[in-house]
Formats: structure tokens, sequence, C-alpha cells
């Protein structure tokens, strides 16, 4: 068995969550085990993933695929990734497998990240709204420079609570509240047209709906309805949308194989998240909270960090639930249930009830646009 299918079969496909593996798909992977690439070896890769893997699985369950950031110094981080991946191309054989990951290196190599800069509007409306009381004067015209935010507002305004649509958008914004339209205006950065991925829209669709119920989670299990925390949390997965973008190419013939990203998803996320969020320059705490949302008993995980990784674990949890997938999401949070705001159970509980509204929300707009 080449070192790659190694990798995946012990590290990304091992009966996940408890459903049963999928069959691995063919890897164009180079069969040489004993290469040595100035120390760096694929067989080093594979067995320190493995080894972590192995670690993080004894601590929380089956539980979610997922390793921390090399650092929480976000350079530090990059060189780690970058070696890695150049690691890994060097073992690919496949050209689309060698090119998704080449676009990845150039993006992660840059400390930008070759991103459109955090949305100017959501910054302002930030500094505006952490006044306290600004007026809806200053609120709606800054509101209304962008027009996604506009239609993001509407809907919320528009949702099944009421009875008739909003008047106007002065209208929709008071019915929200001002900590709704600041968590509606930060998640802005995640439905960016940089983020429409040919070929992995769904997983892309996936992943931000995910973080948007873990952040209200961990806002109500912190008790800050905006800041730091809510902004880990909506940004937790960031890095996977950024995988998803380098491996999004219009041509399906052109793709990379699933299981490669999926493998690069489960080892990076974490760091490229890190690295999305210091491009963005969102501050240290939630650069942190990002790249260990994985890692709640690691020495450099801060307070954030434990708050979204639980958010995560009860978010899935309930998801699952509602599939009739076990997945031991309440033995995991009682682990660590000394760190944590709220008691496992409720937390549970809370992640059920907001998949089941989101659930019946989703079905209620597939009703109206069918």
């Amino acid at each position: 068995m080449s070192l790659f299918r190694r990798f995946i079969e012990l590290f990304v496909f091992r009966g996940r969550f408890g459903v049963p593996r999928p069959a691995l798909e063919e890897t164009s992977v180079a069969v040489d085990e004993t290469s040595d690439k100035e120390g760096r070896s694929l067989e080093m890769f594979v067995e320190q993933s493995a080894e972590l893997n192995i670690g993080l699985l004894a601590q929380r369950g089956r539980w979610e695929d997922g390793c921390p950031a090399h650092s929480v110094i976000p350079s530090e981080t990059r060189k780690n990734v970058t070696a890695k991946l150049y690691l890994l191309r060097d073992e690919l054989t496949n050209s689309a497998d060698i090119d998704f990951v080449e676009r990845l290196l150039r993006v992660v190599s840059i400390e930008t990240l070759e991103f459109p800069p955090f949305p100017d509007v959501a910054r302002k409306l930030d500094r505006l709204l952490s006044r306290g009381d600004p007026s809806m004067f200053q609120v709606v015209r800054l509101v209304e420079r962008d027009p996604s935010l506009v239609r993001r507002i509407w809907s919320a305004g528009s949702g099944a609570a009421y009875v008739n649509p909003p008047s106007s958008l002065h209208h929709a914004i008071a019915r929200i509240g001002f900590d709704a339209l600041w968590r509606i205006g930060m998640s802005i950065c995640v439905h960016s047209p940089v983020f429409r991925v040919a070929g992995f829209q769904r997983e892309a669709d996936e992943a931000r709906e995910h973080g948007v119920l873990v952040a209200d989670l961990a806002a109500w299990m912190s008790g800050e309805k905006r800041g730091e925390i809510y902004l880990s949390a909506l940004l937790h997965d960031i890095g996977k949308l950024v995988v998803y973008r380098a491996a999004a190419v219009r041509d399906e013939a052109g793709r990379p194989s699933r299981t490669l990203v999926n493998a690069v998803l489960n080892r990076f996320h974490s760091s490229i998240g890190q690295l999305a969020t210091n491009a963005w320059n969102l501050g240290e705490n939630v650069n942190t909270a990002v790249g260990f949302h994985h890692s709640p008993e690691s020495e450099n995980s801060n307070r954030e960090a434990v708050i979204v990784w639980a958010a995560d674990v009860a978010e899935i949890t309930a998801r699952l639930e509602r599939q009739g997938v076990e997945c031991s999401g309440l033995r995991a949070l009682d682990e660590h249930k000394e760190r944590l705001p709220k008691s496992p159970g409720d937390i549970i509980a809370k992640a059920r009830e907001f998949v089941a509204a989101a659930e019946k929300n989703r079905e209620t707009l597939d009703r109206a646009s069918g």
C-alpha cells in the first residue's frame, strides 16, 4: 500500500461518526516508501499525522477529523504548512492533483492569501455599533452601501416570525435588532464571490451554514452576542473554503481527487484558517481560536478556542442525531465540562434547537422557491 493511501486510511476515513468507510478512489501517488527528500519524506508526514490523530481520537472519542495549527504564531504555521505541502506535491503523479496542491501553495505562501480584504462595510459596522447606541440614520446609510448586506437583512426581517415583510430597510433593521445586524454584517466575508467553487459548492455551502450555527451557539454559550467568540466560531472552518477554492476548476477533468482534497482539508484546514484570519487582521484571539478549535486540551487553546470547539461538537452531534447517527458528542463535552460556560447537556439541547430551526427555515425557503 502506498504511503498516501496509508495516510487516507489512518487519518481520513476511519469510519467517521460511525458511518461506514467509503471505498477509496484511486489516487496517483508514487509508491517509493523509502524516499527521504531532505529528511521530509511522505512517510514522516503520514506517521506524524497518524500519531497526532490517534492522540486526538483517544481524547475525543469518535469525533471530527482535524489537526490544530502548528503554532499560535501565523508565520510559523505558514512555514510548516508550506513545507508539508511541498512534500506532498513531490509524491503526486497526477497532473490535476499536482496543480491543486500548487494552487494551494501559491495561496498559503503569501501573507494576504490573495484574498480580497475583510469587507470594509463590516469593519465600519463593527465600529459604529460598538459606540453603544448609534443613530438608525447612520446605520441605514452604512448598510445601503452593500447590496448583499441589504439583501440578507431584508431576508432576516421577512422571516416566518413576521406576518408582513418590512416596509423599509429602517424597518427591517429595527425588527432584527443591532446584535443580529452585527452578526449578519460579519458573515459577509464567508459569502464572498471568491468562495464560489465549481465542483465543491455543496460542501462550501454546508461549511458556511455550519459556521453560522456554531457561531450562534457559541454566542449563546458565552453570553456575548457580538465580539471575538462569535467571529471565531463563524470563521472556524474558513480554511476549508480556501482549500475548496484551490480545488475548484470548471473543467471536471481537471479537478483533483476528492480523496486528496479531503486529506488536505483534514490535515490543514485549521492552519489555513489561522492564516486567513491573520490576513484579515482579526486579532490574536481569533487567530488562536480558529487554529486550535480542534484541540481544547492544547496548551495553546484560549477561552475562545474551547467555546468554539464545544459549539462545533454540539452542532455536529445535534445534526447527526437527526440522521440517526450517534457520535458520542455529549461524552466529549463532558470530558471538558470544567472549562465550559454551560453544562454539556444544556449545550447539546440548545444545539438541537438551533439545528431544528435551521432545517425548518431551509424547508420554508425551499417551498417558497419551488
